[in-house]
């Protein structure tokens, strides 16, 4: 398993992102999952990480020349942005194994995804516990791990000033997330730079958006963005401090000045 300093380095050729140590701590424990396959183990699972963190764990580990164990990601449902990392040296496995669980909640008023978590972690339930959040009208889902959704259950009566007026477990296996919702749209930019892309977007201006990405309030795939010039690529994820968040989409094409036409997805 690679050593703290080891990932520490890793993360330092991240040039353009901040990490802190309790990235450092998370990928660790991702790691732990990884060596406990080194000491007998076929099949081992890591907490609920981003899946931004999964795929700097595999690359890390990909790094080791290590062919003999497989890895993969799972959220409970297909295209989860949260899920558990696999390692796994016999294949796919059972979603029971995986051990996650779809809590469904029906509310008597409107409830956001940021007032859904923060009522989770002011019950003590960790991050890593937590997986998707999809809401739906009055009705939300929640994806966590399995040995915490009886607690949730049982201690989760409402989110701010929403009541719960019923809750109930589903098994990933008859569960479909309600799809996200985005809002298009589609922008010409000169060059793939994350200010310029910000900028446009949210119709700031480019030294305002520099100057938020200094004091830390622009993430690239759940990293703190460090440098206004980096390129993001098709499916980067920037969240934008007070503003908003985005999925960069596809190109649509090139003008004839060589500008790029961008169409960008909003979580909404």
């Amino acid at each position: 398993m690679p050593a703290k300093k080891e990932v520490e380095d890793f993360l330092k050729r991240q040039s353009h992102i901040n990490y802190s140590k309790d990235d450092v701590y998370e990928i660790l424990k991702v790691l732990s999952a990884y060596e406990s396959i080194s000491r007998g183990k076929t099949v081992a699972i890591s907490g609920i990480i981003s899946r931004s963190r999964f795929n700097l764990v595999e690359s890390l580990v990909r790094s080791k020349l290590d062919n003999e164990v497989m890895s993969f990601f799972e959220g409970g449902y297909q295209d989860a942005e949260r899920g558990r990392m696999i390692f796994t040296i016999n294949g796919q496995i059972s979603m029971e194994e995986v051990q996650l669980r779809v809590i469904e909640l029906k509310f008597n008023s409107e409830v956001g995804h940021r007032d859904i978590l923060g009522a989770l972690l002011s019950l003590g339930v960790k991050r890593s516990m937590i997986g998707d959040i999809g809401i739906e009208g009055l009705v939300s889902h929640v994806v966590v791990s399995n040995d915490i959704a009886d607690f949730i259950r049982i201690n989760l009566n409402r989110v701010g000033r929403s009541h719960i007026e019923s809750s109930k477990a589903i098994s990933c296996e008859r569960f479909d997330m309600p799809e996200q919702q985005f809002e298009e749209k589609q922008i010409v930019v000169s060059s793939m730079r994350s200010d310029l892309i910000l900028s446009k977007f949210f119709r700031q201006s480019r030294k305002n958006v520099k100057g938020d990405i200094v004091k830390g309030k622009v993430k690239l795939n759940d990293f703190i963005l460090n440098s206004a010039d980096y390129c993001v690529a098709e499916s980067d994820v920037l969240s934008y401090r007070g503003n908003g968040k985005i999925r960069i989409g596809d190109m649509k094409g090139i003008t004839k000045k060589g500008n790029y036409v961008l169409k960008i997805k909003k979580y909404v």
